[in-house]
């Protein structure tokens, strides 16, 4: 016997976006040696995911790949003993800020 279920569609977008939903990290850092080329660990941020920069040192991102653990391995190896780096995860619905429309446009697009 074969069984047919319909899905209406809001479900359907609600489901994809479940799917799509990525866990939302927010990257700080504080360097300490000035004029010390830091492009390494800004490619090193831009390679874990999608990824956002709306200020001067904070990055947000956006992965499923890899957690804070992993996350900080990868960019302290690019960073000096005397800088500082901070990372944790974000629960997206609890937010408030004054930043560029783009990133909470984004930000959107990454949590239900």
């Amino acid at each position: 016997m074969n069984l047919l279920v319909i899905i209406p569609d809001y479900l359907c977008k609600i489901y994809s976006k479940i799917v799509e939903m990525k866990n939302i990290y927010i990257i700080s850092y504080d360097l300490k040696i000035p004029g010390r080329d830091y492009t390494s660990l800004y490619d090193a941020i831009k390679s874990l995911g999608d990824w956002q920069h709306p200020l001067e040192s904070t990055w947000v991102i956006a992965t499923n790949d890899y957690d804070e653990n992993v996350i900080y391995s990868r960019l302290k190896e690019t960073m000096d003993n005397s800088d500082f780096l901070l990372i944790f995860e974000v629960k997206p619905h609890n937010r408030q800020g004054w930043l560029p429309k783009s990133f909470w446009e984004w930000m959107n697009l990454k949590t239900i």
